[in-house]
């Protein structure tokens, strides 16, 4: 009885780890409020192999289209590093950019080795049974098939 409890869990798990994330990927496609846009920040940091912790939200703007960045500095660095990047420190930065429509966000690109986010990408597209994923190029990028809206990845 025990073995039989045991393979269920084992298989409900595995149908689970299957699933694509489709919280998250809403999320992504279009959030209302900065919380939203923060929530999914921090799961691509948490997800990552190596260690960030929240550094701060800035505003960008480029060719007049805005931005909001979110910034996680390595776990290592002191209060003191922080004050004053080098580029080096900057690049080890996790730097999650979502696009400012006004009154919502769209997530736009995230920068890092492919190293800290395949983790996120993997747990959050799944399966592309309504996500197609391109894998062309060194660019990735998750298209919805129903509304052709497209969630960006690195």
């Amino acid at each position: 009885m025990k073995k039989l409890l045991l393979l269920t869990v084992a298989l409900l798990a595995l149908s689970f780890a299957q699933a694509q994330d489709l919280q998250t990927i809403d999320l992504m496609v279009q959030s209302n409020s900065l919380e939203d846009i923060k929530w999914v920040s921090d799961k691509i940091a948490v997800l990552s192999p190596e260690k960030y912790v929240y550094y701060k939200t800035g505003n960008r703007t480029l060719r007049d289209e805005k931005y909001k960045t979110i910034i996680y500095a390595p776990a290592s660095m002191t209060d003191e590093d922080k004050k004053e990047f080098t580029q080096e420190e900057k690049d080890s930065c996790l730097i999650v950019v979502w696009s400012d429509k006004g009154n919502s966000y769209s997530f736009f690109e995230v920068s890092n080795q492919d190293k800290n986010l395949l983790p996120f990408w993997k747990i959050t597209f799944a399966s592309d049974k309504e996500y197609r994923v391109s894998k062309e190029l060194k660019y990735k990028f998750v298209k919805n098939e129903t509304s052709s809206s497209i969630v960006k990845s690195y």
